[in-house]
C-alpha cells in the first residue's frame, strides 16, 4: 500500500494537480499523462495509478473512490465568459467573483483582485466537493 509520504517524495499538489518535484528541470510540469478514457494516469513505486487516487490518499480520503476524472476543460480558459476562466466574472466594482455551480446549487466563493486568484479557489472548491460527493456515495 503506497502511502502520503511516498507520493509526496516524488510529487507536489498544486491546485489539485500533481506535479513533479524532485527533479528541478520537470517541477513546472504535470505528472503522468491522459489515457484513452480521460483520466490521468501517473506513475509511483513500478505501478500505474490515477491522479484522483494519489490526490484522496495525500488528503487522507478514501483512494477507492472511482469517477473524479480530471476535467481537462478547467485547465484551459473559458470561452463563454469576459474573466477568461471557468467559475470567474468580473463585478461592477472591478473585482472578480468566483462562483461553483454543483448540484443544481450556486456557491458563492467570494470576491478577489485577480481573476486567477478567483479560479485558483474554484478549482479547490470544486475538487474538495466532487470528492467529498464520491466519497458520500460510495
Amino acid at each position: 500500500m503506497i502511502t502520503k509520504q511516498d507520493i509526496l517524495n516524488k510529487y507536489k499538489l498544486v491546485d489539485g494537480k500533481l506535479y513533479f518535484y524532485r527533479d528541478p528541470r520537470r517541477t513546472t510540469r504535470r505528472a503522468g499523462g491522459i489515457n484513452s478514457a480521460g483520466y490521468r494516469i501517473v506513475g509511483l513505486l513500478g505501478k500505474r495509478y490515477t491522479e484522483e487516487k494519489l490526490i484522496a490518499i495525500i488528503l487522507g480520503k478514501n483512494p477507492a473512490v472511482r469517477n473524479i476524472k480530471s476535467s481537462v476543460d478547467d485547465i484551459n480558459p473559458s470561452v463563454n465568459n469576459l474573466s477568461g476562466y471557468k467559475g470567474v466574472s468580473r463585478d461592477k466594482s472591478g473585482r472578480y467573483k468566483s462562483i461553483l455551480h454543483f448540484q443544481g446549487k450556486k456557491i458563492y466563493l467570494g470576491m478577489y483582485d485577480t481573476p486567477e486568484e478567483a479560479h485558483h479557489v474554484y478549482l479547490l472548491e470544486r475538487t474538495r466537493k466532487f470528492i467529498e460527493n464520491n466519497l458520500d456515495s460510495s
